[in-house]
């Protein structure tokens, strides 16, 4: 049991809860040795297996469940605040974020398009080149929604200087730049467009990049605020918890 409370003095409130439900459960199926100056019941004959539906019957068992509960329903709001409603709050930001580079990119290519056309502009719209690329620029969003999920799950950013998160917010610019040129330039194919390819991809890096990176930072110092917010709901909740561990159970 020494491993347990060594743990238990050095663990945050989260690996706390795991070791007071861990101990609970492995006493109560005899995975652990039930220490012999605990009297869990009176007929010495019980199997270990017995031993928590006879202490179930005790009068001390409404108060051990209530704290039982009371600990992992903080634990529960914890997880819940780390890993769905501060990812879902980012990634609703990354959802406008897609659309303003998607935006970005098609605003370009209508008016690369509109150069080939001499400058006509009537009936753009429904030029056949027009929609495929906009079908391909929508086909990128699940690739790029899955590199910004990564990065919000790691949210490692939050507690950077404000010049190191400046040059993490350019890292990932070019990260973007990269990821979204590359898709886009390999499905590309000329013999499909009127357009050739290395002219639209050396305008996306000419004429796009500039005003994506500035979404992409904007975008960045959202979400660290959105971060930041959830961080400190979730300090009050691990300080109510570790008051908890104190009270409750010493």
């Amino acid at each position: 049991m020494t491993w347990i409370i060594a743990i238990w003095e050095s663990g945050d409130p989260l690996t706390k809860l795991v070791i007071l439900m861990g101990t609970i459960i492995g006493m109560a199926t005899g995975i652990i040795k039930v220490p012999k100056f605990i009297n869990w019941t009176k007929n010495k004959k019980s199997k270990s297996n017995d031993v928590f539906k006879t202490h179930i019957k005790c009068e001390y068992w409404p108060n051990l469940k209530n704290l039982i509960v009371k600990a992992i329903d903080k634990g529960m709001m914890i997880q819940r605040i780390k890993i769905n409603e501060a990812i879902a709050e980012q990634m609703a930001e990354a959802d406008e974020l897609f659309v303003d580079i998607k935006d970005i990119i098609r605003d370009n290519y209508f008016k690369l398009y509109k150069e080939f056309r001499g400058g006509e502009v009537s009936g753009l719209l429904d030029e056949p080149d027009v929609n495929k690329y906009d079908v391909l620029l929508d086909s990128s969003e699940s690739m790029f929604k899955g590199m910004t999920r990564r990065y919000m799950r790691k949210n490692h950013f939050i507690d950077k200087s404000d010049e190191e998160f400046r040059i993490y917010i350019d890292r990932r610019t070019e990260d973007y730049q990269k990821a979204l040129s590359k898709y886009l330039n390999e499905r590309y194919l000329t013999a499909h467009y009127h357009i050739a390819r290395e002219v639209v991809f050396e305008s996306n890096i000419r004429n796009c990049m500039p005003e994506v990176k500035q979404k992409v930072s904007i975008f960045f110092y959202r979400v660290r605020e959105i971060a930041r917010a959830k961080q400190l709901l979730i300090d009050e909740l691990e300080e109510h918890l570790e008051a908890f561990y104190a009270e409750d159970i010493g």
